[in-house]
């Protein structure tokens, strides 16, 4: 691209990846149509997605090998002594790419670009595979029986104790980011810690070397065509610059109780039972990151320090049944079914929760029956103990892109020259954003409250049964993370800026003459208790079962129809409720037909997911671009407007599942296929606030593997 854009040229080079800014700026009497034309023509040649990436793993190779045993001694009807054990172990794999563009000062010998104290970036896709290994063991040992209590009644015990370890090591590829900072021209600031510039000219600063060595510095060529073309470098420097580490998790659990259970004392109605007992339980965990990782000297990737910690907790619990009315008018039985448990958890404290159910069979067909109850959740020993867990976002998260276009004043006012002085039309184009996630040992647990009430018609004389049953979960003090956008955005949306407590959360570079003038950085996001949820649905189910001849033929159906699907942020936020939403679909549901005749079954699934559109959460589906206005009614795009449809929906989604199994003594076989139709998943634009694999989303609603066939076999011992 000659004669360009405010850089330097050299033969041999092709100038790619300009922002449209850069590009209007370069021709400012061209066009639009021009301009856009000469923007496709940059961006078209940037290598978003190199030929490697074809060779990338899509759907991880897993290795399982697992040994069950179990065993059981009576000795007599009030003792029984039995044990049991599992061992499992998982090998995964995975072969991937990514790109590694470190910034070379230019006043390196080997930047061709020159250009002093600003810094010339390579572009460079090398290999990034992982391992993993996990091997999981649990191990029970108890004894169950029977005795008399309560006038003579039978009641029956448990007591048990369990062990479960889990140990895991991970593996990845890895840049060591300090002989990165050796091999680029990286000076520190020797003043303030952990802050440089790209000013130096040394091929290879051994002193920086401060993490992964020491080790005999090596210069590293960054502009060789050939490393930037093939990701090839020389051994030496393949050598000096790569590396594979290893981290290990280890969680640990024993649980031990005893319950009983068994008949009280009897009523009108029927007998009242009940069952009472104990649970205790200790959790340990303990991940160790590499150490390079752990001392973030790992160039382009999360890293974490050391999260241990662990936790202990006790629970008494009871359950009563009891019936209350029986052959009645009106009333062929009514029970109520009663509830409590007693928790106790060292890192939050105690509480008690309790459940109310009612039971009541009008006639032979006709039942109905309605719950309440109460839980609470601690917070788990992740979100107690992370270390601190470093990781990259865009700079999308900046909510002062084109802040002029925002519908909300404060934005305006705070990211424009009343503010922090950027440009109009600004976009951050910078590099990812470091975010910092830890956990907090101050935190609530988490409470809810659930209600249900349903009807169950089985007539006597169709094969049929139906049952529709609404329900309410409202959860309080949800322990989650605000979220690297939604800290920036509370800041920049505060009428108290720049003293909001937001924006003491993150950093952003504000001084004119640097490279990476507006950049959002290290953004500190902890977990804390914020969000209140509530869902709000109605379940319907239908069963169908006859006999034909030799044929068996059943069927059952159910449905989840969402009402409410809401979060609300904070107290002073209105709930959004996302029902409809791609990731909250109206409605799901399921079919499962099985005919069987003798030892022959055939199996055939159906599932489907309702319509489900992003587009009322961005007000729509057809936008500006690049800055400008969106067209409006206006077909093609002028000097001030242009217009941009993205596809935010993903239509009726079906799928088929069919298999065959047959049953012998002691063997059975199943031979299926998932996805019969080969039904593609929906296709999403970037941008449409869903994760996507490729353009197509990658939610677990969605089949993204296609048409496959199993066979599975077993034989009974």
């Amino acid at each position: 691209l000659a004669g360009g854009l405010g850089f330097r040229d050299l033969a041999g080079w092709r100038r790619v990846g300009q922002s449209f800014a850069q590009v209007s700026s370069a021709f400012p009497n061209a066009s639009l149509q021009d301009r856009l034309n000469k923007w496709y023509q940059v961006t078209a040649a940037l290598p978003y997605s190199p030929p490697e990436y074809l060779n990338r793993t899509f759907n991880s190779p897993v290795n399982r090998h697992s040994v069950y045993a179990e065993g059981s001694w009576e000795f007599s009807p009030a003792l029984n002594v039995y044990a049991e054990a599992l061992f499992n172990k998982r090998d995964s794999q995975q072969e991937s790419y990514r790109q590694l563009f470190p910034y070379v000062s230019g006043f390196m010998a080997i930047n061709p670009f020159g250009g002093g104290f600003t810094p010339s970036r390579p572009v460079i896709t090398i290999p990034y595979g992982g391992e993993q290994a996990v091997e999981f063991k649990r191990y029970v040992v108890g004894a169950n029986g029977e005795f008399s209590a309560f006038n003579g009644n039978t009641w029956k015990y448990d007591v048990f104790f369990q062990r479960t370890e889990s140990e895991a090591a991970y593996t990845s590829d890895i840049v060591y980011n300090d002989r990165v900072d050796a091999t680029t021209g990286w000076v520190p600031d020797f003043v303030e810690p952990g802050v440089g510039y790209l000013a130096g000219n040394s091929p290879c600063n051994a002193s920086l070397i401060t993490i992964s060595g020491p080790t005999p510095c090596t210069p590293v060529n960054w502009f060789r065509g050939q490393t930037i073309l093939t990701g090839q470098f020389t051994p030496e420097e393949k050598s000096f610059l790569f590396g594979r580490e290893t981290g290990h998790t280890k969680y640990d659990q024993n649980l031990y109780g005893a319950s009983t259970n068994g008949t009280l004392f009897s009523l009108p109605a029927g007998d009242v039972s009940a069952a009472v007992g104990f649970e205790g339980r200790k959790d340990s965990l303990n991940d160790t990151p590499g150490f390079n990782s752990r001392n973030r000297n790992v160039w382009g990737l999360s890293t974490s320090g050391i999260t241990v910690g662990s936790d202990q907790v006790k629970e008494f619990f009871g359950e009563m049944e009891i019936p209350v009315l029986k052959a009645i008018p009106g009333i062929k039985q009514l029970s109520l079914n009663a509830s409590a448990r007693w928790t106790d958890y060292d890192s939050f404290g105690a509480d008690t929760t309790y459940k109310l159910g009612l039971n009541w069979q009008v006639t032979d067909t006709i039942r109905l029956r309605a719950s309440h109850g109460t839980s609470f959740r601690a917070p788990a020993l992740f979100e107690l103990f992370l270390g601190d867990q470093e990781g990259f976002q865009s700079q999308g998260i900046d909510p002062c892109n084109f802040w002029n276009f925002s519908s909300d004043v404060q934005i305006q006012a705070n990211c424009g020259p009343a503010g922090i002085g950027l440009p109009e039309n600004w976009q951050n184009l910078n590099s990812s954003a470091r975010v910092l996630q830890r956990g907090a040992q101050g935190l609530n647990a988490e409470t809810s409250k659930a209600y249900t009430a349903g009807i169950v018609w089985t007539p006597e004389t169709l094969p049929i049964s139906l049952a529709a049953d609404w329900w309410r979960i409202e959860v309080a003090n949800q322990v989650t993370r605000f979220g690297a956008a939604n800290i920036a955005y509370l800041c920049y949306s505060d009428e108290g800026f720049p003293n909001s407590p937001y924006c003491s959360q993150f950093e952003r570079n504000l001084d004119p003459d640097s490279f990476e003038y507006g950049k959002i950085n290290n953004v500190i996001d902890s977990y804390v208790n914020i969000a209140n949820q509530v869902a709000e649905g109605v379940d319907y189910s239908a069963r169908f079962q006859k006999k034909f001849g030799v044929y068996t033929v059943s069927s059952n159906l159910q449905v989840t129809y969402q009402l409410v699907d809401s979060t609300q942020l904070f107290k002073s936020f209105e709930a959004e409720n996302s029902v409809d939403t791609i990731y909250s679909n109206k409605w799901v549901s399921s079919i499962d037909t099985r005919i069987e005749r003798g030892p022959w079954t055939l199996n055939w699934s159906i599932d489907a997911f309702s319509r489900a559109s992003n587009d009322r959460l961005f007000g729509g589906d057809t936008f500006g671009w690049l800055g400008f206005s969106d067209c409006g009614a206006q077909a093609t795009p002028t000097a001030t407007c242009v217009q941009a449809r993205y596809d935010q929906t993903a239509n009726l989604h079906i799928t088929h599942d069919v298999s065959v199994r047959y049953r012998g003594s002691k063997w059975s076989v199943i031979v299926g296929v998932q996805n019969l139709l080969n039904e593609d998943p929906p296709l999403l634009s970037t941008g449409s606030g869903a994760v996507r694999v490729g353009n197509a989303i990658g939610i677990s609603n969605y089949d993204i593997l296609g048409r496959r066939f199993f066979l599975s076999t077993d034989y009974r011992f």
